[in-house]
């Protein structure tokens, strides 16, 4: 979960205008750059044209005081939208596995404590299926992220270079406005089955969930090679808080993402029924 939450909070490629920015100069023919937004709309779109990508996170967390650490890795095929990644965070004896399958606005989420599967302990199957329909929003999915980044209304700042797995980058501030965020929500809810009443009640959580930030950077090939995240382990949201940075590499390698069998999902509803059955 991210908030980006990534199941929890936690939504698909609008083309914006190129926008450049000319150097002041009254010479003819002068150099213009493009300008910070031009350049993260211009590096979503040939990322994701990029077809795959090889995910790794790493990070920290803080429980009641404690710093855990938190790492993972992953894979994103956007040309079938899917994308999963397992996150681990531990202390001691104590680790916690969260693994997340996503496909399109849909999210499988596995949550294991010591090896033991929470989700099933609780709802009796190994996953649960998180939607916008069923309770859950996708501001968190890595597949809406990268459209929302070529959406018109996205506020970009350049932060300047750095490296990134040995390689040189631009960091840029990424600030996505809840009316961004509800608009492509908007879309997305057209194709399932719920009622205006259902419809509206979703979007108007988008809109109070106020704007999305968050860092990325973009390497001299003009693709997008890392993103901060803050995540959320823990099946309400309300569990381990963790910050980490998540880099992409090995572009357009073969990656191999399997959602879920039919039938090994309770949706995201049931389990929040079910646990509060279980606890009483």
């Amino acid at each position: 979960m991210r908030q980006h939450s990534r199941w929890a909070v936690g939504a698909s490629g609008v083309l914006i205008p190129l926008v450049l920015s000319t150097l002041a100069s009254p010479l003819a023919g002068a150099k213009v750059s493009p300008s910070p937004v031009a350049v993260v709309r211009s590096a979503a779109l040939k990322t994701v044209r990029q077809g795959t990508a090889i995910i790794k996170v790493k990070g920290t967390s803080v429980l009641k005081g404690i710093s855990l650490t938190v790492s993972g890795t992953g894979a994103i095929d956007f040309t079938h939208h899917l994308a999963t990644i397992t996150t681990l965070t531990s202390k001691g004896t104590v680790s916690l596995s969260e693994t997340e399958v996503i496909s399109g606005a849909t999210i499988d989420l596995s949550i294991l404590e010591n090896g033991v599967s929470i989700v099933e302990t609780v709802s009796k199957k190994p996953w649960v299926q998180i939607t916008e329909g069923n309770g859950g929003a996708s501001a968190s999915n890595l597949l809406v992220q990268f459209q929302e980044l070529s959406t018109p209304g996205v506020l970009v700042s350049a932060l300047g270079k750095s490296s990134v797995d040995g390689q040189t980058a631009t960091g840029y501030r990424v600030t996505v406005p809840a009316s961004v965020t509800a608009a492509l929500a908007a879309k997305r809810l057209l194709g399932l089955h719920l009622t205006a009443s259902q419809r509206a009640t979703i979007l108007k959580s988008f809109l109070h969930g106020g704007a999305q930030r968050q860092n990325i950077w973009v390497n001299q090939a003009g693709l997008i090679v890392a993103e901060t995240v803050s995540m959320s382990l823990g099946v309400t949201g309300q569990g381990v808080q963790s910050s980490a940075i998540e880099t992409f590499s090995h572009f357009g390698d073969p990656v191999s993402i399997h959602t879920p069998a039919p039938g090994l999902a309770v949706p995201y509803h049931t389990f929040l029924t079910d646990a509060q059955k279980l606890l009483g």
